[in-house]
């Protein structure tokens, strides 16, 4: 489960790498359609001065506007000032705005697609019925959503989710285990370790859920009810909890 987890941080890695080389290609996209914008207005005759009036944000007084007139007597026969007000018409602003928004929300995503986590009990431990599970050894927590403290991963980014847990009884018992999504079981499972007869293994279960979770919610593993209140990890089965931001 760890080489899976790592897996899929490496690729989203490198999905974020291939989301900065989409974003400046776009950029470059954007002035080259700029520049084709401004050829095409300088081989026409009579530019409209009035586009200069566009790249000014606030309006101001008509003291202040004669001032700037009679200071740039010459700017609306430049070329190179016609050019510049071309370029900022309100069409190319609304591109560079709508081109400035997607990229922020793509970076944004990118950045919070890195979340997983994978813990496990370091030992075998004694719940109460309806008692959350406190792993307390946490190999990963990329995100930082994960408490080993009270058991809770706090979703630290909206989306898709994979959670995968893990549990075993001790021999000769039983128990069910529940996935709590804010507040809701999502999911359940139930490890029977040869309660009756002469058998003697232990038969640990895993449960996978894909949720819709929102940022904040808190997602966690409980114990439910069992014959016994003992939950079995150590070195040759674990009873784990992990799970990763899919989308």
């Amino acid at each position: 489960m760890e080489h899976v987890i790592q897996t899929l941080l490496a690729e989203n890695k490198a999905l974020k790498s291939r989301l900065d080389n989409l974003e400046e290609l776009q950029h470059r996209v954007l002035v080259l359609e700029e520049n084709c914008g401004i050829s095409d207005k300088s081989i026409g005759k009579g530019d409209n001065p009035s586009y200069t009036s566009e790249i000014y944000q606030e309006p101001v007084s008509s003291d202040e506007e004669q001032a700037d007139t009679a200071n740039n007597s010459n700017e609306y026969t430049n070329p190179d000032r016609d050019a510049m007000a071309l370029k900022m018409t309100p069409q190319h602003r609304i591109v560079t705005s709508s081109v400035a928004s997607s990229s922020w929300h793509l970076s944004k995503r990118a950045a919070q697609s890195e979340v997983a986590f994978h813990v496990y009990l370091s030992g075998e431990r004694c719940y109460s019925n309806l008692e959350i599970f406190k792993f307390d050894v946490e190999p990963v927590d990329v995100g930082g959503g994960y408490n080993t403290a009270d058991g809770i991963f706090d979703a630290p980014a909206t989306g898709r989710y994979v959670f995968s847990w893990t549990v075993a009884a001790p021999q000769g018992s039983w128990f069910s285990a529940d996935l709590i999504i804010n507040g809701k079981v999502q999911g359940v499972v139930m490890t029977d370790s040869d309660l009756g007869g002469s058998g003697n293994g232990v038969h640990p279960v895993t449960g996978v859920v894909l949720a819709n979770v929102n940022a904040g919610n808190h997602v966690y593993v409980r114990f439910k009810q069992g014959t016994s209140c003992h939950v079995k990890s150590d070195s040759y089965v674990r009873t784990s909890f992990t799970g990763w931001l899919l989308l």
